[in-house]
């Protein structure tokens, strides 16, 4: 006897149809493990921010034949005596974007709040820079430690920890590989939604407009 699909969605009461965008640049066949038919209706948001981790990266891919992406995370200090601001993440994201378009680095930018155990929430913050002007994480991790900084009005130094960085060069033999690679580093802000939310009325997730 052969189910039906439609009935069987149906049955999912807090279940919605979903189908994600694949990307314009990868073929179709890397990207099939994340297209999705039906999802938790609460799993959704995380589902668009993967989404559009994939489109951040096509559009950037159409400007620029090199993408060097860096993920830092960013806390705020233990003995943090004030209330951390939900403009704060803002407030460096625009600083930092400024900081790199003053060198004509076209950046592009993706973040998530995550709720830990800690006395304060941390950010998972991405950064998409011009692989022909840049090649160095720590030219970006020491420019964010000093932003970080002056956006709270404390000394930063530990508070923003480099994790990880990619190149993706367009035309190169192992543009797949590093495609997913630097795909997997966005996803992972998904990841930290995962890992509790206050439910306090703060943004958990930021990015760069997409163009």
């Amino acid at each position: 006897m052969h189910s039906n699909p439609t009935a069987s969605a149906h049955c999912h009461k807090h279940k919605v149809r979903y189908a994600m965008k694949t990307s314009k640049i990868l073929d179709e066949d890397t990207l099939n493990k994340i297209q999705i038919s039906v999802i938790p209706e609460s799993e959704l948001y995380k589902h668009r921010m993967r989404e559009n981790a994939i489109l951040l990266i096509d559009s950037y891919l159409k400007k620029h034949n090199k993408a060097f992406l860096v993920r830092v995370t960013i806390t705020y200090p233990q003995d943090y005596q004030e209330q951390p601001q939900p403009a704060h993440i803002s407030q460096f994201a625009a600083k930092i974007i400024q900081h790199f378009s003053r060198k004509g680095y076209d950046p592009k930018y993706m973040w998530a709040r995550e709720i830990a155990s800690s006395p304060h929430h941390h950010y998972h913050f991405a950064i998409i820079l011009n692989g022909n002007l840049i090649q160095h994480p720590a030219k970006v991790t020491s420019k964010a430690q000093e932003l970080w900084g002056t956006t709270i009005g404390y000394e930063a130094k530990g508070l923003v920890n480099y994790d990880n960085s990619n190149m993706i060069k367009r035309d190169n033999f192992n543009f797949k590989e590093s495609y997913i690679k630097s795909l997997t580093m966005l996803r992972y802000l998904t990841k930290a939604l995962s890992k509790g939310q206050a439910n306090d009325g703060l943004r958990d997730f930021g990015m760069s407009r997409l163009q």
